[in-house]
């Protein structure tokens, strides 16, 4: 690896590295906490950049920890960037003590869904080299060493046992120690207190378990050493016992914590297991004396473990995991909502609202999932309101049959308080404390039990945060009211917070809405299931549209004239079909044409209300229906200004489809805005270029604009395909 150079960029709070020729930037995120305080968002930028985005914690220490542990992890990433050759993408990555559940990459967890990479430990020791070469060259023979069970360490760890110190894992190994019948066989204790009050490190001197501090390479001269958790796993503490040769025995984990090695322990043959209660730690330790043979095999294949696990190679696997991570997006939790509670009897003082979001959208019951969420105002749907008086304030659910029912937000499951075994499962009502905002009279914050309602950026609504940020307040609309124009202030802040409301990641649509929707995933939170689905057309299974995906592979679709998404949907299966991380783009305003319009069979299709058609949310329910949501990205504009758009973005295009007017001007309009788009060797698929005098303004517009150019095209069945010359 060549030497990394830092410079503090001249934005403030911003840092940027470059490692093996890879620009590494750090942004902060400022508006609101991203999962918890050490959870940091990586975005790939292209093969040679990425940036991590970081919160801005107000706690000095967290955020010196972190940057330290993302600066020690480049190696690896820049590992990553080299194999890989990344585009844009997007992963968490957990730099806590903890972390890498739901997708996420971390260091340690217990989630079975954990993607867990080496820690910052490792990686900046070089998988601990100096340990390795210590050992190696003052290796001690096993009939040397002293058929002692040998432990140190600090204070950390968290009580089984509420408010009680002595039920802190490590500390009981030490009194457990210093009582057992066969003491003689250990040295054991605490070479630090940390994470305690003065009062409780008073507590802790006065159980006569702390003794000095040994290093690491000395622990080589005893047979037996002991594994035990800290706060997590101890991971350095494990990997050097094992390269030491000694039998290790490993205290069980009380919450299942583990490391990205440890499906390579074997119990009995690389390490020997003990209880989490320590309760047969006697038993194993006079075991491993009288079968000294024993002892000295599994010692020995710990060590081999140990050393197997070389950084180069342990590197190399991780990059398989990262890629895996930025493969699947983080799964959200929780965040469950119960819309069965009592109805209650309000005074006459106390008003209806429904509850607008940062972004504009309103709040709703979302039933098929069981959760708050995010729709359109445009929708129409009203559902939910807040009732809210001088006082309280209290969230109802409106049926269909105009009843009332009290709504039961349940707090993400790792804020939740512990609950009795049995309870009363019929829901309470639920009140929220209203927290007014002196420079917004018109939005409020919803809090209870300490925690914060928030809009949450994958479309849920839960209840969640600690803090107040732009995700956390709410604008006030009165239950009858049309809906409220943007507010002055409206932009949210933006930054890297809003990438997380991409659902489902793909790449090349990543970026997509990175440009065209500012990192606002139009499909993230959208209620589906209140819309029928139709994904009536016409053509729009052409075999052209198929064989252009299967020959180009391309990466930008762009197709002009959508209707309910036929088409494109049958371009976007072709290309998830082929495994590509290509997406459609569908150019459409859903307001229809002059036909649709004039014609009451068609017009009936634009579902209008109150003058303005709704079909859009047909064509979103129909993609989200197949499942296609991760290769379609809709882009509501005429063709003209979506074209101009693409264009100042620079973007080039594999594949067309133009499916628009009927009409000569419109249609030589698509061509000359599209054309200049489509890259060299690009395929253009027009659509009604019928030859059985059906649409001949079509025809006469695609045999006059290609005539002109010299260009020559095939067609059939009512599209014509041209391929743009090299």
């Amino acid at each position: 690896m060549s030497d990394m150079q830092g410079r503090e960029s001249e934005e403030i709070g911003q840092k940027k590295y470059i490692l093996d020729d890879v620009i590494f930037e750090i942004e902060i995120e400022s508006s609101r906490l991203i999962g918890d305080a050490f959870s940091v968002r990586w975005v790939t930028i292209s093969d040679a950049r990425s940036t991590f985005i970081i919160n801005n914690n107000i706690n000095p220490v967290v955020n010196e920890s972190v940057r330290v542990r993302l600066a020690a992890m480049l190696p690896m990433f820049a590992l990553y960037h080299k194999i890989k050759r990344p585009r844009v993408s997007i992963a968490v990555l957990e730099l806590g003590d903890l972390g890498g559940a739901g997708g996420c990459l971390g260091f340690c967890s217990s989630s079975p869904d954990a993607c867990l990479i080496p820690d910052s430990d490792f990686v900046s020791l070089r998988g601990y080299a100096d340990t390795r070469r210590a050992y190696q060259e003052n290796f001690i023979p096993w009939h040397a060493r002293e058929s002692i069970a040998f432990w140190r360490g600090s204070s950390t760890g968290w009580p089984l046992k509420k408010e009680n110190l002595r039920s802190i894992q490590r500390i009981m190994l030490c009194e457990m120690a210093l009582s057992s019948p066969h003491s003689h066989f250990y040295d054991v204790g605490l070479s630090g207190i940390v994470q305690m009050t003065d009062e409780q490190k008073e507590q802790i001197l006065g159980l006569n378990i702390v003794k000095n501090f040994v290093d690491s390479k000395e622990w080589i001269k005893y047979k037996y050493l002991i594994d035990i958790d800290g706060n997590t796993n101890s991971w350095a503490g494990l990997f050097q016992r094992l390269l030491s040769g000694s039998a290790v025995l490993k205290v069980a984990s009380p919450q299942g914590y583990r490391q990205w090695y440890y499906d390579r322990l074997v119990p009995w043959e690389n390490f020997v297991p003990v209880e989490a209660d320590m309760s047969d730690l006697d038993e194993k330790i006079l075991w491993l004396r009288e079968h000294d043979e024993a002892a000295e095999r599994i010692g020995a294949a710990g060590r081999e473990l140990a050393l197997s696990l070389d950084y180069e190679g342990e590197m190399k696997k991780a990059v398989e995991v990262i890629d895996a991570a930025f493969a699947r997006p983080p799964r959200p939790s929780g965040g469950a909502a119960n819309f069965h509670g009592p109805d209650i009897s309000f005074p006459e003082n106390v008003r209806p609202y429904r509850l607008l979001t940062h972004h504009e959208a309103i709040v709703f019951a979302n039933l098929a999932a069981g959760t708050l969420s995010q729709v359109p105002q445009e929708a129409g749907i009203a559902n939910i309101a807040l009732f809210l008086s001088p006082e309280f304030a209290c969230l109802m659910y409106i049926a269909p049959d105009g009843n009332r029912h009290s709504a039961v937000i349940e707090p993400e499951p790792d804020q939740r308080a512990p609950q009795p075994a049995e309870q009363d499962t019929t829901p309470a009502p639920q009140y929220f404390e209203v927290v007014r905002l002196p420079d917004d009279p018109g939005s409020v914050a919803l809090r209870r039990g300490g925690l914060f309602l928030c809009a949450e950026p994958d479309g849920r609504v839960t209840l969640s945060r600690d803090k107040i940020g732009a995700w956390e307040v709410f604008r006030l609309l009165e239950l009858d009211a049309p809906p409220a124009p943007p507010a002055h202030s409206a932009a949210p802040p933006l930054g890297a917070g809003i990438i997380e409301q991409q659902m489902v990641v793909n790449p090349t649509r990543l970026q997509m809405v990175r440009t065209l929707w500012q990192g606002r995933d139009p499909f993230a939170g959208f209620p589906a299931t209140l819309y029928q689905t139709d994904s009536q057309g016409w053509n729009s299974g052409h075999r052209y549209l198929g064989e252009a995906v299967a020959e180009l592979k391309p990466a930008l679709v762009v197709e002009i004239g959508v209707w309910k998404g036929g088409s494109t949907m049958t371009l976007a299966s072709a290309l998830k079909a082929l495994g590509s991380d290509g997406v459609v783009i569908a150019v459409d305003t859903w307001l229809g044409s002059s036909e649709h319009w004039s014609q009451p069979e068609w017009k009936a299709h634009l579902a209008i209300v109150h003058g303005y058609p709704q079909f859009f949310y047909k064509f979103m329910a129909n993609v989200m229906a197949a499942g296609l949501q991760s290769h379609i990205l809709p882009l509501p504009l005429d063709s003209l200004n979506a074209a101009r758009l693409l264009m100042l973005h620079g973007t080039s295009i594999d594949l067309i489809h133009v499916d628009a007017g009927h009409d000569y001007r419109s249609v030589i309009g698509d061509l000359e805005a599209w054309w200049p788009l489509l890259r060299p060797g690009g395929i253009l698929i027009g659509d009604d270029y019928n030859r059985d005098g059906a649409w001949p303004e079509v025809r006469q517009a695609f045999d006059d604009f290609f005539g002109r150019r010299g260009i020559g095209f095939v067609d059939a069945e009512a599209k014509c395909l041209i391929r743009k010359p090299l």
